[in-house]
């Protein structure tokens, strides 16, 4: 797809892609976005209203905080061009900071596989030993710690920020000023409202799957999705150590019991594709075949038709308790229990330096 000013964009063909145009403005979205507060609209009709209250990217911004979803946007107003995602970075966005023809891509492998000239392994010693080593002890090795990557010149856009692609910058959009405290009974309404019509919009589109297990982020989406019992497929993997008595499986089969709606319990045995392992270890960056089995017996060859939600309500609250008066980098890494490596330590510094301004300010 040829973009303005000369940009192109790849995509893959179950991507939804939309493109939307004004005098001057374009937004190209990549993903889906829904309208909690009209569960009807489309990704086209949620585009023009937000292109219609898009005088600057300012208020780009501001337009775009009532929309819930998975997505990347991709907002060309000249000479502005910028890239910003969901406000959990959840589908995600690589940049290369060097002079390159390879300037975005979902994962920083793909970006440096057709990268032109080649990008190859970043020489920092400290990257190459936290990824060689030091991740081998933090959840099975797929959590990296701050906005680089294995490979050089390729970074990691975090949560809050966008990318101005034509200084090749991450800057932070949220928070800039001071936030609005609101009471708890307002905040619950709010919240609840908005989470409800972003599952009834969502469930307008598609077909929706809920894993839930004895935890509160699943039972909440339980919870809000009530209202639409027989619309959802309720389930849980009986991953390896799982049996009828652990509480993420005898918790939600008694709640669904005594609620008479069906939940199903996904036995994980099967053969899996080598061709299909090899393309997905192939394109997803320190993937492993820890979860494939779920990934390819359940997800892709029994319910590809369905949209999966899931709970990542952790951001959202405080994880890991109150931090202390004098926190620092040290206590961050030993928070995820990788106070061992320089490199997360010094990474969980510099993010905390950015950051801490900012949280003290608003």
């Amino acid at each position: 797809l040829s973009l303005k000013d000369g940009l192109f964009l790849y995509s893959h063909p179950d991507l939804d892609v939309t493109v939307k145009d004004s005098q001057q403005l374009q937004l190209v979205l990549l993903g889906y976005l829904v309208d909690p507060a009209c569960y009807k609209k489309s990704n086209e009709e949620i585009l023009a209203d937000i292109i219609s209250k898009s005088e600057t990217f300012a208020s780009f911004l501001e337009a775009i905080k009532g929309y819930a979803g998975q997505y990347v946007i991709i907002y060309q107003n000249s000479p502005s061009h910028h890239v910003i995602h969901d406000a959990l970075g959840l589908r995600e966005i690589y940049y290369c900071t060097l002079k390159n023809r390879a300037i975005c891509g979902s994962q920083p492998n793909l970006i440096n596989e057709y990268a032109d000239p080649p990008l190859g392994v970043s020489n920092d010693e400290a990257i190459q030993r936290f990824h060689d080593h030091d991740l081998n002890k933090l959840r099975s090795g797929r959590f990296w710690i701050g906005d680089e990557t294995y490979f050089s010149g390729i970074k990691h856009l975090l949560p809050n920020h966008y990318l101005d692609v034509t200084e090749l910058k991450a800057k932070r959009y949220w928070p800039r000023e001071k936030l609005i405290a609101v009471g708890l009974d307002e905040a619950v309404n709010i919240s609840c409202a908005f989470l409800q019509g972003a599952l009834k919009a969502a469930a307008h589109r598609h077909e929706l799957m809920i894993a839930v297990t004895s935890g509160t982020d699943s039972r909440t989406l339980l919870a809000a999705s009530k209202e639409m019992n027989g619309e959802i497929y309720y389930f849980i993997n009986k991953h390896k150590g799982l049996d009828i008595k652990h509480p993420d499986i005898y918790v939600p089969s008694a709640i669904f019991k005594r609620f008479n709606i069906p939940f199903h319990i996904h036995d994980l045995e099967g053969e899996i594709d080598e061709e299909f392992k090899k393309i997905f270890l192939d394109n997803t960056f320190m993937s492993t075949d820890l979860n494939l089995s779920a990934i390819y017996n359940v997800y892709y060859k029994q319910h590809n038709h369905r949209l999966n939600i899931l709970g990542v309500g952790e951001i959202g609250r405080t994880f890991f308790g109150d931090a202390p008066r004098n926190i620092d980098g040290y206590f961050l890494a030993r928070s995820m229990k990788i106070k061992d490596s320089p490199y997360a330590v010094e990474q969980c510094q510099k993010w905390l330096d950015h950051a801490l301004p900012v949280a003290r300010r608003c």
